[in-house]
């Protein structure tokens, strides 16, 4: 940690680090990123999920498998 800042040790007197006033100018700078820069990974995510619907919906439709009538499953072979 750093450094006690010199002044009053009275009680109730609020305690001061070096690295406290760090913190405060570097959040009074401003973020001069770009909405993308800051949210790209986002956007990845939504650009996936939008191809997968894009080639979900040009892929052929599915045939459906039709179930034979009788009850031996369609495999036996009649001797």
């Amino acid at each position: 940690m750093g450094r006690r800042s010199t002044g009053d040790d009275e009680e109730g007197a609020e305690l001061r680090y070096e690295d406290d006033e760090d913190v405060a100018e570097e959040e009074a700078k401003k973020d001069e990123r770009t909405w993308l820069q800051k949210n790209w990974m986002l956007c990845l995510a939504g650009g996936m999920m939008f191809m997968n619907l894009l080639g979900s919906a040009l892929e052929p439709p599915r045939q459906q498998q039709r179930r034979g009538g009788g009850g031996g499953g369609g495999a036996a072979v009649a001797r």
